[in-house]
């Protein structure tokens, strides 16, 4: 294995996305001590408020996904 192949690997562009997700829910960030969500699609990052919890962040960023892409959302 080359060493480009090596870090595409390891940086998740080959064989799934990139896991450095310190909440452990897709579209959920921590910031200030609340959580944030956000969803980017055709360019545009859509911006979807803070909660106070990372599971009721995670139900408004699959709200938003089912919205925006139907049956081809990927929510987990």
């Amino acid at each position: 294995m080359s060493w480009l192949e090596t870090f595409a690997v390891a940086f998740g562009v080959i064989g799934g996305s990139i896991k450095n997700n310190t909440v452990g829910l897709k579209g959920v960030t921590r910031q200030r001590g609340r959580y944030h969500a956000r969803i980017r699609c055709g360019g545009v990052t859509h911006c979807l408020g803070l909660f106070e919890t990372a599971t009721a962040t995670h139900a408004a960023y699959a709200a938003k996904a089912a919205e925006l892409f139907g049956e081809f959302a990927r929510i987990s």
